[in-house]
């Protein structure tokens, strides 16, 4: 097993933490205080490195907000940290952790990470995405054009976030992380709320959940069917329903002992859409993502294509179309993209919508953000440039 060592000094380094405050503010620059820790960034480098370095530093974790899910309507709890000194600290944290969680990661897990760029042994460039269309795509792949009996298993775990163990992950962080001063500092916010588990709403949650099933994905990988993770929602594909059941039993006995992770009860294994002799379709199709995959098309989810018709029809009806309604439009068009439904769109979306009067609106609207984005982008510029950490930094 590879291990990891001086992690600490490597986040510590000026121009790293520069690259994390500026990922960290990504979306955030109409803010005077994210640009008011840059136009003074001496001054932030020397309280967040006081923070990392303090054994008793106490992240002010308070800033609790209650949300509804957009694509389910659930009511979630999400944390929003403040942007100096917590948030650049959690991207200090994971700069180096990046390397320990995709070095050997499972082919076939997705969701909650970005892209990601390899250089192969002939010089190529291999691009990796983690989104919902490129897991989307790899179930397709599977399925259909199968002339085989297929099986599917859809579940996902209950309360991911919340039911990790801290004490487990930080066991598991041990195992391939040789140095104690960056795992002290991972533990002051892991322990800080050791109870809830992975707080929603924290840069660290998402890559720190898919360390904890690192293990799991390679050991469920092994039990003879075709597996596929998207964050927390599990997708099993095989020709046998006995060897699918088998390793749904096994993996659940997994999770049970050795992460005290529960699959949900919703779990369901049933026969992929096919035809029958008669030329019936029979089976049940992937409802996966937002999507509907069937065993020669893929659609969209009944819900999400009511929706992009109703907000067509709303625009529709307005007097005077903002920038917001062209790109919440132009997002939902990009399931119609991915998707075999482009004749649902010609009945049901074109004819209440104008596209390039949308796409003018969003251009309109850049226009005008553009000039407040060129002066904070250039205030930020400039107090990097005036920072003397970051001259001493260049000069090493």
């Amino acid at each position: 097993m590879k291990t990891y060592k001086n992690m600490f000094n490597k986040m510590l380094n000026p121009e790293v933490v520069a690259k994390c405050a500026l990922d960290a503010a990504e979306g955030k620059l109409r803010r005077k205080d994210v640009v008011n820790a840059f136009r003074s960034f001496d001054s932030t480098y020397n309280k967040v490195i006081a923070c990392a370095n303090n054994p008793n530093y106490q992240p002010c974790e308070d800033n609790v907000h209650e949300i509804i899910d957009g694509a389910n309507h659930k009511k979630r709890a999400i944390e929003k940290p403040k942007f100096c000194p917590e948030q650049i600290l959690h991207h200090m944290i994971i700069e180096p952790f990046k390397e320990v969680l995709l070095n050997g990661l499972y082919e076939q897990v997705y969701g909650c990470l970005p892209e990601s760029r390899t250089i192969n042994k002939n010089g190529k460039i291999i691009v990796r995405k983690y989104g919902p269309h490129s897991a989307i795509k790899q179930l397709i792949k599977w399925t259909q054009g199968k002339k085989c009996k297929l099986y599917i298993c859809e579940t996902d775990i209950h309360h991911a976030y919340g039911s990790v163990v801290i004490d487990i992950l930080y066991e598991k962080l041990k195992r391939v992380i040789c140095d104690k001063e960056w795992l002290r500092l991972v533990a002051q916010f892991l322990y800080h709320a050791k109870d809830q588990g992975l707080i929603l709403g924290h840069y660290t949650s998402p890559w720190f959940f898919n360390f904890y099933l690192k293990d799991f994905d390679h050991f469920a990988a092994q039990q003879g069917v075709k597996y596929l993770r998207f964050a927390d929602n599990i997708f099993m594909v095989s020709s046998n329903k006995r060897k699918l059941q088998k390793a749904l039993a096994t993996m659940r006995e997994y999770l049970r002992n050795n992460l005290k992770l529960e699959l949900n009860r919703s779990t369901q294994v049933y026969r992929f859409e096919y035809v029958d002799s008669n030329g019936n379709v029979r089976g049940r199709a992937i409802n996966a993502l937002g999507a509907v995959i069937h065993h020669n098309r893929t659609t969209l989810r009944k819900s999400i294509l009511r929706r992009i018709r109703r907000k067509a029809l709303k625009i529709s009806k307005k007097n005077n179309i903002t920038w917001h309604d062209g790109s919440s439009m132009l997002a939902r068009l990009s399931w119609i993209k991915h998707t075999d439904t482009y004749n649902y769109y010609l009945t049901y979306v074109k004819p209440y919508i104008n596209i390039g009067l949308l796409k003018n609106k969003i251009r309109r609207y850049c226009m005008a953000l553009t000039s407040l984005r060129i002066e904070r982008r250039r205030l930020i510029n400039e107090g990097l440039e005036r920072s003397k950490r970051m001259r001493e930094a260049r000069r090493i």
